[in-house]
Parts: structure tokens; C-alpha cells; sequence
């Protein structure tokens, strides 16, 4: 069963900084990593100015929801037991120990989790791997590597050829498993969110903040095109493509 503990204080954080960033949404984050002015162009289009935007926030809070969701598999995994050998998990605050993210002390375990099986890139996954090859030889008696939790053992994540010289590689249902020893977790703690999330959330509507904050934005963005003799895409357009 999920650890109740680890996972109520992981569901927390996730539930708070997703709700902080669409609360939090405005114009600068509407425009600040960019929006495809020709995807843009077609929704506003087909479903007007304000729902277009709508779409568009949608979008990039998705993306943040991938960020909160790497931080979730941390939270979670890096304050659980191993169950079998009654050990703590710890977070490794970043920079500690370059390239860790959770350490099992007790039986010198030291691993990255990527959430994804494209989370790094080629730098990104040789950076890892030298890292992972320095620790390995600082601890020679230590098991060091990398897990990535949405992957299938069908597929190479990318970077996992690069840590396979220097550590350990897991991927999928094995990583939950092998951190906390207990069979099938991956899908218990699937299955316990179910539940978990309505409950924390409460009577909070996310339907009805995501149209409070396209509102924000539809109205600044208006009265931006406005003061700059523009259309609304054409500032859109200004603030992606140069």
C-alpha cells in the first residue's frame, strides 16, 4: 500500500502549486515563453479571442503540470521507506550531490529520477552520466543510476545507453518497486490519487479559475493592443517571432 504520509505531503505540494499557477496567471505569463502566433491565429478563429486564450493558458499550465509532476515522484519516493529493509529514502536538496535527487544512506543507493523517458536530452544525459561516474567512484561500494517512471522496458529512455556505463537503469513499474520494495505500487498509488486528489481539492472549481484567469488575460491583452495601435495577435505575434 502507499506510503499514507509520504504521499498525502507529495499530493499537497503538487495540488498547491498547480492551483498557485493558474491563480497567478496574467498577461506576462500568457507571453513570456511564447505563443505559436499561427496556432493561436486558428483558435481565436474558431472559438473567439477569450476562449482561444483560454486554450492557450490550458496549454502552458500543462506543461507546468509536467514540472509538478517530476517534483511529485521526488516528493514521494524521496520520503518513503524501503519496506523489506525498514530504510529511509531521503531527498537530496539539488546541488548537494550533483545529479542525485534521492539517497537510501543505509544501503547507499543514489539515484535521479526523471518522470519521463524523454525528460533529458544528449548534453543533459551526458552530463548525468559523468556525474553518476564521479560519485560512483568517490563511493566505489555505492549504487548509483538513473529511473525514469513513465517508460516502458520495450523502449530506450534517452540517456539510458550513456548511464548504463556508469550505473543502474529502471525503468516503469520497477521504479516504484525498487525503491519501495513493494510489488505493483506504481498502480496502487494510481489508484489511491483517485481518491486522494477530489478530496484535497475540495469544493476548489479549477474550471472556474482557468475562466478567471483567461479573463485577466483577454482583458490585458486587449487594452495592450490598444495603447500599441495593434491587433491582439498582432502583439502575440511581436513577442514570439522577431
Amino acid at each position: 500500500m502507499p506510503q499514507e504520509e509520504a504521499l498525502e505531503n507529495a499530493v499537497d505540494t503538487l495540488i498547491i502549486g498547480y492551483r498557485n499557477k493558474i491563480t497567478g496567471f496574467g498577461i506576462s505569463e500568457f507571453l513570456e515563453t511564447g505563443v505559436d502566433p499561427f496556432r493561436f491565429t486558428v483558435n481565436v478563429s474558431i472559438w473567439g479571442l477569450k476562449a482561444a486564450i483560454r486554450k492557450e493558458i490550458e496549454h502552458k499550465i500543462e506543461m507546468t503540470l509536467e514540472n509538478l509532476v517530476g517534483d511529485f515522484h521526488e516528493n514521494y519516493l524521496g520520503n518513503t521507506r524501503h519496506i523489506p529493509t525498514n530504510t529511509e529514502w531521503k531527498m537530496i536538496p539539488e546541488g548537494d550531490v550533483p545529479g542525485i535527487d534521492i539517497a537510501n544512506h543505509e544501503r547507499k543507493i543514489y539515484l535521479q529520477i526523471k518522470s519521463k523517458h524523454n525528460s533529458m536530452n544528449s548534453s543533459s544525459s551526458k552530463k548525468l552520466a559523468q556525474e553518476l561516474g564521479e560519485l560512483a567512484e568517490k563511493i566505489p561500494d555505492a549504487t548509483v543510476g538513473c529511473v525514469w517512471v513513465v517508460a516502458t522496458q520495450k523502449r530506450k529512455a534517452i540517456g539510458e545507453n550513456k548511464i548504463s556505463e556508469v550505473g543502474v537503469c529502471y525503468k516503469g513499474n520497477k521504479v516504484y518497486e525498487i525503491i519501495t520494495g513493494e510489488e505493483g505500487e506504481l498502480n496502487k498509488v494510481l489508484e489511491k490519487l483517485l481518491v486522494l486528489i477530489p478530496n484535497k481539492i475540495g469544493e476548489t472549481n479549477f474550471d472556474d479559475l482557468l475562466d478567471e484567469a483567461a479573463e485577466r488575460v483577454s482583458t490585458a491583452l486587449v487594452q495592450l493592443a490598444e495603447d500599441s495601435n495593434k491587433t491582439p495577435i498582432q502583439v502575440v505575434t511581436s513577442k514570439s517571432i522577431d
